[in-house]
């Protein structure tokens, strides 16, 4: 899998910070998303999802060990949408439809992108909130 690229983090906002994950998550790009985590402060971090085109199990063991400071964004893609659905991991999460960059000043925004984007699955409702 493609390895992905370091997070752009340009203002940091105490309580939240947003970041856009694309491509392809594997074992492999797993270290670089502790990385970018960690950039982006403390708080909650808004995580738009919409452009992940492949995750595998390392991917989900990192959404499932920061879930509490965790809301997921954007339209779920059918692919992580079935890995969550095969765990019986989907209902653990805070979803929201809402992908755009926090606007404003002190408006942290990060990006990550790992491969190629693949078109993501509009089937999710626009805005879903789970238990953590």
């Amino acid at each position: 899998m493609s390895s992905a690229s370091g997070p752009v983090l340009p203002e940091s906002t105490p309580g939240r910070s947003h970041i856009a994950l694309a491509g392809e998550f594997d074992i492999d790009s797993a270290p670089c998303l502790d990385d970018v985590w960690e950039t982006a402060g403390d708080g909650v971090r808004v995580v738009d999802v919409s452009g992940v085109a492949f995750a595998d199990a390392s991917f989900l063991n990192f959404l499932l060990t920061v879930r509490g400071r965790l809301v997921l964004a954007g339209p779920l893609p059918e692919q992580l949408a079935r890995l969550f659905h095969l765990t019986g991991t989907t209902t653990l999460f805070t979803y929201t439809a809402d992908t755009t960059v926090p606007a404003g000043p002190g408006a942290a925004a990060g990006r990550v992108r790992s491969g190629t984007a693949a078109e993501a699955d509009p089937g999710v409702p626009a805005t879903t909130t789970a238990g953590l």
